[in-house]
């Protein structure tokens, strides 16, 4: 089972995950960046590039739906808080006046 504690560790990788097979049709101009960001990096094959885009985006898109639960969350928490002490003594007023 992929965790976001071992995406990324590669023994996982290989000994744990069973591996598909999936094609994919590139546009040559963006091959061709692939292929020189494989070599500059040093990635051992476009394959393993790829395999580090798409955990990245996982990545990111986790992070970004983890930022949207917390707003939500401290939204709904906000009517909860209380902001300062003048507030809590209108609030008394208003309850005993």
């Amino acid at each position: 089972m992929i965790t976001k504690d071992n995406i990324y560790n590669p023994q996982h990788i290989r000994e744990g995950m069973v591996n598909e097979l999936i094609s994919v049709r590139v546009p040559k101009p963006l091959l061709q960046e692939s292929e020189s960001i494989v070599r500059e990096e040093g990635f051992s094959s476009i394959q393993e590039f790829m395999k580090h885009i798409l955990r990245e985006e996982l990545l990111r898109r986790r992070k970004e739906q983890a930022l949207l639960d917390i707003e939500r969350l401290r939204g709904s928490a906000e009517q909860f808080i209380v902001r300062s002490k003048k507030e809590v003594e209108k609030h008394i007023q208003k309850k005993f006046s």
